[in-house]
């Protein structure tokens, strides 16, 4: 039983090991990089000086979305 369960398990695995997406994120990646998703930044929140951001820059950020 369990030597069945384990080879449908590895089957399962080695069918999707070729089926990711890297070529599409690495698309993506360069695109950011040219600057080709610029327009996303005034959606951004910018952490304060420990990392996190406020809860005024939160508010502020759901305020925009609204």
């Amino acid at each position: 039983m369990f030597c069945h369960e384990a080879r449908k398990r590895i089957d399962q695995n080695f069918a999707t090991l070729f089926d990711n997406y890297d070529e599409k994120e690495y698309r993506v990646v360069q695109d950011l990089m040219k600057g080709e998703y610029n327009w996303l930044e005034g959606r951004l929140i910018q952490p304060s000086e420990d990392g996190m951001p406020t809860s005024e820059q939160i508010e502020e950020a759901i305020r925009q979305l609204a």
